[in-house]
């Protein structure tokens, strides 16, 4: 069993150290008012705030604001105001989470996102199996052999048919949700899946830019602005020189926000202008395809 210590809650905390916080509060209220605390144990959204994962921006769960807990047995339920019991009969890896000295048990990540796959739509639960195994993550080949052991070692659970359907169509190495929403979105609406992180050289200075995702061939680059990361200047003039530079080697720079993909008639310009965008360019030479693509190295 792994365990994880909560960061120290500052006033500069991120949003979902705040949370975890929080939550953590909650729980422990509600293990000690249990008749069995050590055998407790926390999953679904609860285990998500305490692993300090992203939240699914959709769900079929009873209420944000209620706290879940596992039962292997429908005997195993108790009535407590504020805890809704969830059945989950198949094995269960847990993470134990410390805070000075109290400790709390939740499913593992990777159980975590297999439980919510039953309660969340199939592209979201892509989102859960990205996160953990985004590029800056060390453990994410190691989570990425644990969701196919998972699936193939356990029984029937409300969502495995979605956990398959979504690990089929989760990607290594994305760098958010947003970004895995918008891939969902381009092949959704039966665009080809565009390659995800590719490195451009540039061909002058030889730095290194990763846009975060691009259709090589049509020299068709997407970058998620994100409202967290551009909230710094660096950041900021970091993307914006990879523009210019990207858009120096006749490449298109297709920025993106969360309203984009969150608004429907948004959404629905941004697909039609990316129709556009990609009839024209199929319409290059194959050379100039050539040329295009030989600016892109596809990461492992």
């Amino acid at each position: 069993m792994h365990t994880i210590s909560l960061p120290p809650l500052m006033e500069y905390s991120d949003d979902s150290v705040k949370v975890a916080h929080k939550e953590f509060d909650r729980c422990l209220a509600i293990s000690r008012r249990s008749r069995v605390p050590d055998s407790m144990v926390f999953g679904l959204l609860s285990a998500l705030k305490l692993l300090l994962m992203e939240l699914p921006m959709s769900h079929k769960l009873v209420d944000d604001d209620c706290i879940s807990v596992c039962a292997a047995t429908p005997g195993a339920r108790s009535k407590m105001k504020g805890v809704h019991y969830y059945l989950f009969s198949s094995a269960m890896e847990l993470t134990c989470i410390e805070r000075d000295g109290e400790c709390l048990y939740v499913t593992d990540p990777v159980t975590t996102c297999m439980q919510m796959a039953g309660y969340t739509s199939r592209e979201e639960t892509v989102a859960l199996f990205d996160e953990l195994t985004r590029r800056h993550r060390e453990d994410r080949q190691e989570n990425e052999e644990a969701f196919q052991k998972f699936l193939e070692d356990s029984g029937g659970f409300k969502g495995k048919a979605a956990a398959r359907w979504a690990l089929k169509r989760h990607r290594m190495g994305t760098d958010s949700s947003m970004e895995s929403r918008l891939r969902l979105t381009l092949t959704g609406a039966r665009f080809p899946e565009p390659e995800v992180n590719p490195v451009f050289v540039d061909p002058d200075s030889h730095k290194v830019w990763i846009p975060d995702m691009a259709y090589v061939r049509l020299g068709m680059t997407f970058e998620y602005q994100g409202h967290k990361w551009h909230a710094s200047t660096d950041a900021l003039d970091n993307d914006s020189h990879k523009s210019l530079r990207l858009q120096r080697f006749d490449c298109k720079v297709i920025p993106v926000t969360f309203e984009t993909l969150s608004i429907p008639w948004r959404r629905d310009e941004f697909l039609a202008s990316v129709r556009a965008m990609r009839r024209q360019r199929l319409r290059f030479s194959a050379r100039r395809k050539a040329v295009l693509a030989a600016l892109f190295t596809l990461r492992e």
